[in-house]
């Protein structure tokens, strides 16, 4: 009878197991479901624009406030959309080459590298500089439900290794499956820890070992010297700001996703002047495609798939007349446009103002140099 008893209470400790097993893997399951149907869909082909505001003003920063060699500016914006294999930078973490280089130069040349269609990249895109401490720049760039986190970044010019950014900035909602409408954020200076200069214009001064990237504040670094302590102030005003805007949403038929993704580059295959929003009528065409949601995409066999366009500018214009009215120092300038932006790895467009000292007063010339 004792035999027994032992028995049946094994076989209900067994069978207690078992269901434990069950409702564990059961509830498993049912997360990894949630977070799988949380997701944005990854057949949606989003296009967002970004705007860069800046705030470096003298007003704002007094402080080794830089007005010449060079004035107060920003280097060109570079941005990639990517998934969460991929990062630019990572306050905690080391600067890469490809930072580094660009922190202490505005030098992009190893970022540009990581392009489209690699290293988990979906987009990769610039935005002109911005030419004096207070400005504005924007640009568009693609994101999908595979890539949909945004960094980006911007150098603080003249500084040591200083820039403003963006680290993965994920553009779907995760929790509710929907893409964000519109996204203001407010940022203040980084450190990218390899330089050790504390003010905009200090000589290149190599940390080693190499630090770790962090925020500047208003209160760190704490230097007396550091350009951006005031330690009479909680915190700073946001140097700058980036807003980020949905501006099209497209659905993409599955094989004509799997197409773009397996053979060309995304952009090579869906330009800005093949997507619209309006249908048009079909003329039995075998070169056009057609899919729900008036997405519609051309394809042309006679074009050759480029994967690198070069940015066009046009010509400068004359310099402007020079403002001294006197024999102090004054400035002319001239400026051109971009007539068409860089793709891929073409080359990037350069600076769209130039700026000259001058003295309208030609008599002051002969003796103004004579210390």
């Amino acid at each position: 009878m004792v035999r027994e008893v032992l028995k049946f209470e094994k076989m209900v400790l067994k069978v207690r197991k078992f269901w434990s097993v069950v409702l564990v893997i059961w509830t498993l399951s049912m997360i990894s479901l949630s977070r799988v149907m949380s997701l944005c869909s990854s057949d949606r082909l989003l296009l967002y624009q970004v705007t860069m505001q800046t705030y470096w003003s003298k007003i704002d920063f007094p402080k080794d406030y830089p007005k010449f060699r060079p004035p107060a500016q920003w280097s060109k914006l570079v941005g990639r959309t990517h998934n969460s294999e991929f990062s630019l930078y990572r306050i905690g973490s080391y600067a890469s080459s490809g930072l580094k280089k660009f922190a202490e130069s505005g030098n992009s040349d190893i970022i540009d590298t990581f392009s489209q269609g690699t290293t988990g990249v979906c987009d990769a895109f610039t935005a002109p500089p911005i030419l004096e401490g207070v400005g504005q720049t924007e640009t568009q760039f693609f994101a999908d439900g595979n890539h949909s986190k945004v960094s980006l970044l911007s150098r603080i010019v003249p500084s040591p290794d200083w820039f403003v950014g963006v680290d993965s900035v994920d553009l779907c909602l995760s929790n509710q499956g929907e893409w964000v409408q519109s996204l203001i954020m407010e940022v203040d200076g980084i450190d990218a820890g390899s330089d050790n200069g504390y003010t905009f214009t200090a000589p290149k001064w190599p940390s080693v070992p190499q630090e770790a990237i962090y925020q500047i504040t208003a209160s760190h670094p704490s230097h007396p010297a550091a350009s951006f302590f005031y330690p009479n102030r909680t915190r700073h005003r946001p140097i700058a700001t980036f807003t980020f805007t949905k501006l099209k949403e497209y659905s993409l038929w599955p094989q004509a996703f799997d197409d773009m993704l397996n053979n060309t580059p995304l952009t090579d295959e869906i330009e800005h002047n093949d997507i619209g929003n309006e249908p048009i009528e079909s003329e039995g065409d075998d070169d056009e495609h057609y899919y729900p949601n008036k997405l519609i995409i051309k394809r042309k066999r006679s074009r050759k798939v480029k994967g690198r366009v070069d940015c066009v500018m046009s010509k400068w214009t004359e310099w402007s007349d020079c403002t001294s009215k006197t024999c102090d120092l004054s400035e002319q300038y001239r400026t051109r446009s971009i007539l068409s932006h860089p793709r891929g790895t073409g080359t990037l467009c350069s600076a769209l103002i130039e700026k000259k000292i001058c003295i309208s007063d030609k008599s002051c010339q002969s003796n103004l140099f004579d210390w």
